[in-house]
């Protein structure tokens, strides 16, 4: 749905992309866990725009939304690391645009890409527009 701003947000707009965003992952890794423990091996990607992880005023329903996928992603990663699993989080804090270096969607691919081969960390954010918008502002 549209983003609806903090201060008027109503249960039924977070209820909405909740819904959405963290069951649907939870019900896309029910679907794939067993195939992956069973080869010990897999990765599971999740995304989230950057209000999961920097609190933006116009985002009152995407960001808990997006926060919660986020733990739910982390959390992942913690418990099923030990069996050859890893889970990786990517917030996008960028317009998406082809031609655009890391708002690129080829680049973007890459930095996934990266996450799931490299397993050494479990989350990424990559650029910088909201503390740009905010800059911005304060001058």
């Amino acid at each position: 749905g549209a983003p609806v701003a903090a201060g008027d947000v109503t249960p039924q707009d977070v209820r909405a992309v909740f819904e959405s965003q963290v069951l649907g992952a939870v019900a896309a890794v029910r679907a794939v866990l067993p195939g992956m423990r069973q080869r010990g091996d897999g990765a599971l990607l999740f995304t989230t725009g950057a209000s999961s992880v920097i609190p933006v005023a116009m985002m009152g329903n995407h960001g808990p939304a997006g926060a919660a996928l986020r733990n739910y992603a982390l959390a992942l990663n913690q418990a099923l690391a030990p069996e050859g699993i890893y889970a990786g989080h990517l917030a996008i804090d960028l317009f998406i645009e082809p031609g655009r270096g890391e708002a690129d969607p080829d680049a973007i691919a890459e930095r996934f890409f990266e996450l799931a081969e490299r397993r050494d960390h479990a989350e990424l954010k990559i650029g910088n527009h909201i503390e740009q918008a905010a800059a911005a502002a304060a001058n």
